[in-house]
């Protein structure tokens, strides 16, 4: 019984990993273009939490803080911006 409990715990966890969605790029979530994201832009966003991410605690996220929450979802390398061709 042990067994099984434990690895229905270990499938639900992975399962919840597995499931998160990728944030979208910054851009297309700051959709006034002000380069912050605020409440009501984050509010569309599934999986992102104002609060949590809003290190500096003015209500908005700009760039850096958007990145980190990224990050912490296992978003590396997602910084937001499209690349546009021969820009690197």
């Amino acid at each position: 019984m042990k067994k099984s409990c434990v690895t229905l715990i270990a499938l639900g966890i992975a399962a919840f990993a597995v499931g998160q969605e990728p944030l979208p790029p910054f851009d297309e979530v700051d959709s006034n273009q002000d380069g912050r994201i605020g409440r009501t832009e984050a509010a569309a966003v599934e999986g992102l939490d104002l609060d949590a991410a809003d290190s500096d605690h003015d209500g908005s996220l700009d760039r850096t803080e958007y990145m980190a929450a990224a990050r912490s979802q296992g978003q590396e390398g997602s910084s937001g911006e499209s690349k546009e061709p021969g820009r690197e």
